[in-house]
Parts: structure tokens; sequence; C-alpha cells
């Protein structure tokens, strides 16, 4: 059968990918680069592999790229040391997270801390090629002994699992790269030498969610600084990922579309200056209700200047890290963020729900549902297609996608109005002195912006802390 393609390149953050269909199957790959004409050119050298017969498949690509890496790497190591003495399964799965990080693999800092706890202490000294099924066996029947360094109790099915999927994973390439003849990870379920897939508390998933009380409270009340605020609110409002709040700045933002802004999220934050893709790779587009927009408008015109001595640009992150109040350009932490909800969940006295700052984009899909959204419309915002043949041919359409994020009904500002982000313009004078200002259709009453100057001097306007409070 003749293959057919077509396609086009789009940008996505900094650099450019590839989109073509090679017999009716849909591929994507990076073109590792920023420039669009490099980018084309190499979609036009993909055309012509497929033409030719030599194309191959971004994974098996990468794939053999792989092995070719691994072969030349231990063929520079036996021509250095042909005495040397074989590669153990620690220096193995040393060099494998290694490359694994390098190549961008989400998972891969993961990874290296399941084998540094919990591997090596007990096969990294074995030779790799001496490792038998039985040595697998019997190391997945001692993590469910072990006790968490964090919790002090034994390691959930869940962890186990996951440790011995990297661990698979790590042996499976081996295989592929000629360093084992087969993998020893071949352990069943069945059997019963793998445990199932479940949580150790079945009951922790049906409380980790906020009540939508908690949520208005924590939105609206003053003593959480109004930068925390706003932060929270992407994740309750918006349904974003923690790291997808942190990543997202104000050129992300969209306050023209109707009938709500649309805020795009295509990139996550990685660290306090860069990104990377999404959980899943794919970019979403989440309608911003009117409560968040007034949260953010907030934010942005009073409390943003305040806190960092001047005003937002497109560049800026929504809500950048404290620590970094000289320039504002830099990302909030994960770590942070979680021990800052903690103490603002004490300072109002509400409860700690499990797993803090997920529960918030559970919440958000659970109060949609109540609220009467038909999820299956809804979950776009959060989540990419289902990846089933069919998911992928149906598209929604922005109005709709509005219409059901649109019913969240939580009013965090019970009886304020909802202002926008574009600078505001005068429009007439307060009889009490201070000025109207109009802003996008609505309006609010608000001083009129002072000169700026370089930091600012104190806190306490808006709901913000001290400077000297960090995230």
């Amino acid at each position: 059968m003749t293959k057919q393609t077509s396609g086009g390149v789009r940008k996505r953050g900094l650099g450019w990918w590839l989109r073509y269909t090679v017999d009716g199957v849909r591929y994507q790959e990076s073109a590792a680069t920023g420039d669009e004409r490099a980018a084309r050119s190499l979609l036009a050298q993909r055309r012509r592999e497929i033409v030719d017969g030599t194309w191959k498949a971004p994974g098996e690509r990468a794939g053999l790229a792989r092995v070719e890496e691994a072969r030349a790497e231990l063929a520079r190591a036996l021509d250095a040391a042909p005495d040397a003495k074989p590669i153990t399964v620690g220096e193995y799965l040393d060099a494998w997270t290694k490359r694994r990080a390098e190549n961008g693999v989400r998972h891969a800092r993961n990874e290296a801390t399941y084998f540094a706890r919990y591997v090596k202490p007990e096969i990294g000294a074995r030779p790799l090629a001496e490792v038998t099924r039985t040595h697998v066996r019997d190391l997945v029947a001692k993590l469910a002994t072990v006790k968490s360094d964090k919790t002090g109790t034994t390691l959930s099915p869940r962890t186990v699992i996951h440790v011995y999927r990297a661990l698979s994973c790590a042996f499976a390439d081996a295989v592929l790269e000629e360093v084992i003849a087969a993998s020893p990870c071949t352990l069943k379920t069945r059997k019963g030498e793998l445990p199932r897939k479940r949580d150790k508390d079945p009951t922790w998933r049906a409380s980790a969610v906020y009540t939508r009380d908690e949520i208005e409270v924590l939105l609206a009340d003053d003593r959480v600084p109004l930068d925390r605020r706003a932060f929270y609110a992407l994740m309750a409002l918006g349904g974003l990922r923690t790291s997808e709040a942190a990543g997202r700045r104000w050129r992300d933002y969209d306050v023209t579309a109707k009938p709500l802004g649309r805020l795009v999220v295509a990139t996550q934050a990685d660290g306090a200056t860069g990104s990377r893709e999404t959980k899943t790779g794919d970019t979403r587009e989440v309608p911003v209700v009117p409560a968040l927009a007034a949260i953010l408008a907030e934010w942005k015109l009073s409390g943003f200047p305040l806190l960092f001595g001047r005003h937002a640009q497109p560049d800026d992150p929504i809500v950048p890290s404290r620590g970094d109040l000289k320039h504002g350009a830099s990302f909030r932490s994960r770590a942070g963020t979680f021990d800052r909800l903690r103490d603002d969940l004490a300072t109002l006295e509400l409860r700690r729900v499990p797993s803090l700052q997920h529960a918030m984009r559970a919440t958000f899909l659970s109060l949609l549902e109540v609220d009467g959204a038909n999820m299956g419309i809804a979950r776009r915002a959060t989540h990419a297609a289902p990846s089933d043949v069919v998911g992928g041919y149906i598209r929604v359409q922005w109005a709709d996608l509005c219409r059901e994020i649109g019913k969240l009904n939580v009013r965090p500002r019970k009886g304020a109005k909802v202002i926008t982000l574009p600078v505001a313009t005068t429009i007439a004078s307060d009889p009490e002195g201070a000025n109207v200002w109009a802003i996008s259709g609505a309006i609010s009453r608000t001083e009129a912006p002072r000169p700026l100057e370089n930091r600012p001097r104190k806190m306490g306007v808006a709901g913000l802390e001290p400077a000297t409070s960090t995230v």
C-alpha cells in the first residue's frame, strides 16, 4: 500500500514540532529547533523518506538512536579497559537514568529516587547480566515490608508497582542495547508476585477534595495574601495542575476571547525558569470563569505592582516566586507552594485534605459536575481528548466549552463586579475623590495608578504580606 502523508509544522513553547499523517496514523515529533525554516526542511525530509520507503516512526527512530549510543558507549568502555569487571546493576541504572534525564523524560527523577532508595541497596552491586527472575521476585517481596521515610509506614502497593515498572523498563532497554540477553522482570500479578494496583488507604481519595465553602473562603479571605489567592484560583477555578499554574505567563491569557477569557496551557514549569511540555504533551484551552477573571485582574492591577515594584509584562509568570522580588521572573516551586497552602489552611482553620494541591483540580471537576456541566465537554479543559479513534475525531467548540465551564458556581467575592486585565482608562470623576475606571466594559472604583518605585517600600495593601516572606 502506498503511504500517504500530509501535515505541517507548529510552534510549541520555544521550539517547532512536525505533524504529519502516514497511512491514516497521525505522528508528531520535535524538530529540536527554534527555526521555522529548519523545521519545514525536516518535514520535507520526512516526506522524502516516506516516498523512498526509508521512513521510520519517531519512537522507533529514537529507540534505534539509543541502541547505537549504548553500543558506542559500551565499545569505548571495552576498548579502554578490556579486562574491566562486568557492569553492575547500579552502574547501569545510573547511566540509564542520566540519559533519560538528558532526553527530557518526565519521570527520570522519580526513577532515580526509586533506584537509589529501594533497588541499588539490594541488587546494585550484582553484575547486570547475572540478575535472575528470582532476584527480582525477592526484591519486590521485600519492598512490601519496607517503610517509607516520610510516613513511617510500609510502602503502598502502587509505589511497589512503580518501582518494579521503572526497573523493568531499564532492563528492557538493556536487552535492546544488547548488554544482556533477556530481561528478568517477568513477574505476574495473577501469580501473586506483584501486588494489585490500589491505594494502601482506599478511603483517602474520597476525602481528597475541598467543599465549595472551603474554596470560597480560601480565595476570598484577606488573611491569605493576594498572590497566593491568585495562584490557588488558577488551580481551583481553572483546573490547572500545580506546575501548570506555576508556568503560566500573562501572554497565555487572552482577555479578548468571547464569551469567556481564554487561558492557553501548553507547558508547565520545570524549575525556577525552565519550561517543558504538559503531563500528556497536549495543549489545552481553559475558559476563565468570572470569579477567576476578577481575582487575576485585582492581582495584576494592584497586587503585582505593589509586590514587585513594577507593572506586569506579557513574559512575566502570572504569579512569580516571592523569592525573586528583584526581577519577578521566576516560577513558584511545588514544595514552597505546598508549605504556604498548608499554613494558609491552618490560618483559616480549614481542614487539611489529602493531596492538598492536586485536590483543587479534583474539586474543580467535582463542583462542575454538581453544578450540572456536561462532563464529556467540560473535561476538555483539564484533560486531552480520549486516545481512542472516535475521540480523536470529536472537536469541542470554544463557545460550548465556555458554556459548560461557565456553570461553575463558585463565588469567592460575593457582590463584587468582574474586572478584566487591560490597562484602565479614566472615564469620569468620582465625587468622593477617586477615579472611576472602565476596564473592557466593566466598571470598578479604584485609585488611579501612581508612579511605581523600583521596589515596594511596604506591604499590607490588597492582602499582601511583608516582602520578607518567600515561596
